[in-house]
């Protein structure tokens, strides 16, 4: 059989118990076919010594946000949430666990599920007594935050200045709703006079844009010294 690559003399990571480790493996049409002892004799294209380096998976992200979502698992989880009662009940229990300064960070909030609705920044005010809470929109491009949120980023000191990165939702009174839309990822924190652009009002132009998917591309192996 006349293959592709042939990578010998390594190290080969291969992610299975069962034969964790191997010197060598093979290619065929991009994808691998073989490693360790199976290829004696296995005539090649292309055949690669290693030099006992070290050879691993090949790491693709398609915008997956891998580091981004590593901090989702230490946060509250609303990705599940089917009303807002059930984002009051989750985020209670998690004040109760949580020290009297310091924040409620929650992600995985997905409004299309309550038909377009978001929390209220008073009765998060009420259900975290008194600490900031953070609100995490799933898309990476909103926010919420209640009224301790909004004190403790200082926005409210802010809304007549130019801001940069996105805009704070107010209601038709002028009141902060906590809400923000923003161009920069809610991943990077509450908004703050230097990350928000300006008030905006529901029903204003310029929302957020989800960015495109970046097709992922057939990597077969990555070699390290």
């Amino acid at each position: 059989m006349l293959i592709d690559l042939l990578i010998e003399n390594a190290r080969i990571h291969t992610g299975d118990p069962r034969q964790p480790v191997v010197d060598s493996l093979a290619v065929l049409n991009g994808h691998v076919i073989a490693v360790g002892e199976h290829l004696d004799g296995v005539q090649a294209r292309e055949r690669v010594d290693a030099r006992k380096r070290t050879v691993l998976p090949g790491f693709n992200d398609a915008h997956a946000h891998t580091v981004w979502f590593g901090t989702t698992l230490m946060e509250t989880d609303l990705s599940g949430v089917g009303s807002l009662d059930d984002i009051y009940r989750i985020l209670a229990e998690r004040a109760a666990s949580t020290g009297p300064d310091d924040w409620i960070v929650a992600s995985g909030f997905n409004p299309v599920l309550l038909r377009g609705a978001h929390p209220d920044r008073d009765v998060l005010d009420q259900i975290a007594g008194g600490r900031p809470v953070w609100i995490k929109h799933a898309s990476g491009h909103s926010c919420q935050v209640n009224g301790a949120g909004l004190r403790r980023t200082a926005i409210l000191e802010h809304l007549d200045s130019p801001l940069e990165g996105g805009r704070i939702v107010v209601a038709e009174a002028g009141r902060p709703t906590g809400w923000t839309r923003a161009t920069w990822p809610s991943s990077a924190g509450p908004p703050s006079p230097r990350r928000a652009r300006r008030p905006h009002r529901p029903g204003g132009a310029g929302g957020a844009r989800s960015s495109p998917t970046v097709p992922a591309r057939r990597t077969v192996v990555s070699t390290v010294r």
